[in-house]
């Protein structure tokens, strides 16, 4: 039997006011999320992207916009926080 994790993890890029979007993420995923840049972030949330946007106010616009997409495997080559970040949410990549 599989075990259904109960957060997704999802990447956001920001695009107009990315400020305004880094506030909004700030504010409603305090402890889960996790910046890479001045304009990406890292969320673990429950539901999908677009139950995430409107939690953000992309979806009316009220913090911008930006780009949001689910995602349930990584790879690449980061700094080790990022990957303990991702690990403690999501849990480790499955080695194939």
């Amino acid at each position: 039997m599989a075990i259904i994790p109960s957060r997704q993890m999802f990447a956001v890029m920001g695009l107009a006011h990315p400020e305004e979007v880094r506030k909004a993420i700030q504010a409603n995923y305090p402890s889960d999320h996790y910046e890479l840049s001045a304009n990406q972030w890292l969320v673990a949330a429950q539901g999908t992207a677009q139950e995430v946007c409107a939690r953000l106010g992309i979806t009316d616009g009220t913090s911008g916009s930006a780009v949001v997409v689910a995602f349930s495997s990584y790879f690449g080559r980061a700094n080790t926080q990022i990957w303990e970040w991702i690990a403690s949410r999501m849990g480790s990549p499955s080695r194939g």
